[in-house]
């Protein structure tokens, strides 16, 4: 469990496919992580302004947003970004 060594990380996950994001959450949670879905780039952005999380899991293909254009939002609020 490599979570619990360097204590529990907070991760965001953006992806408007249930499914995937079920298995992103499921798989991440089994091993340790703290984890919070966001269903749009809307509700994710704002998510990763506030609860600060350790990590942001982007979908690249979210509909109606360009990851890029997301990362560019993240960066502009002094928050790291690596696309």
């Amino acid at each position: 469990m490599i979570a619990s060594a360097i204590g529990p990380k907070r991760i965001l996950v953006i992806e408007d496919n249930p499914d995937l994001a079920y298995g992103l959450r499921n798989n991440l949670e089994i091993e340790g992580y703290e984890v919070e879905v966001a269903k749009d780039g809307t509700k994710g952005l704002s998510r990763a302004r506030s609860a600060n999380p350790d990590l942001v899991v982007l979908d690249l293909m979210l509909r109606g947003w360009m990851a890029s254009g997301c990362c560019v939002r993240c960066a502009k609020t002094g928050m790291a970004c690596r696309c």
